[in-house]
């Protein structure tokens, strides 16, 4: 009870309400390379965080997320090298990759088979995409490059063009080809062994990890093919 301002009794009531903080706990999951935002942190690992904002009373409010980053598969496709030769006109060739359950994607691809004389002649890359129970997803890839074998390999007579030592032991040189134009050489089944550019009156060029065997040396000078035959002897 106060006394008012003329002198007499003034009684004043107040209500009080006591406002609390608060906490709040949760969790939340996913894969390699996402993330969550909390207030202004954003967290991308695995681990146990605490932020503290204002709640709607204006009082602290604690909050407590638990994340967990899940691990992305690593698909692996089957029974490849790196980078695959192949005939335009040779079969398809069957894909399989692990963990099964994903899919193929690519010029030339049908479900789980490769046609190189859909995807024609060129470098292809092939995509198998899998996701797994959690929506994690991860890919591979390999590199098909489809050749025209049907190309006739008829050596050229052309006297101004030379390869030495012929045969030789997977190195030798070779004149007479203009700087600056591409070669490839093939074997004898038309499959493309290995190619470069011609960046010297005489280039020098080594094979390696060849077979024994005839192959052929295909370049192109005035427009016009060139193609010289050589034997490979290792031994």
């Amino acid at each position: 009870m106060l006394t008012n301002a003329v002198g007499c009794d003034s009684t004043v009531t107040t209500t009080i309400n006591s406002l609390s903080s608060s906490t709040f706990n949760q969790t939340d999951s996913f894969c390699e390379g996402g993330s969550i935002t909390v207030g202004s942190s954003t967290y991308t690992t695995t681990g146990s965080f605490t932020d503290v904002l204002i709640n709607s009373d204006g009082c602290d409010s604690t909050i407590t997320t638990v994340v967990t980053v899940l691990t992305n598969p690593t698909p692996v496709i089957a029974n490849t090298t790196g980078i695959d030769t192949i005939c335009e006109n040779g079969s398809s060739v069957n894909l399989s990759a692990s963990p099964s359950g994903g899919g193929f994607s690519g010029s030339g691809v049908s479900g789980s088979s490769f046609s190189p004389l859909s995807a024609g002649t060129g470098s292809h890359t092939i995509t198998y995409s899998y996701t797994d129970s959690n929506g994690c997803s991860g890919q591979d890839q390999i590199v098909f490059v489809v050749v025209d074998c049907t190309v006739g390999l008829n050596e050229s007579n052309h006297t101004e063009i030379s390869l030495f030592p012929n045969p030789n032991q997977g190195q030798f040189s070779i004149t007479g080809l203009a700087i600056g134009s591409n070669y490839e050489i093939i074997d004898e089944l038309g499959k493309l062994i290995q190619s470069g550019v011609i960046n010297s009156p005489q280039e020098d060029v080594q094979m390696k990890n060849v077979s024994d065997g005839v192959y052929f040396i295909r370049s192109s000078k005035n427009d016009t093919e060139q193609v010289l035959k050589f034997t490979l002897i290792k031994k």
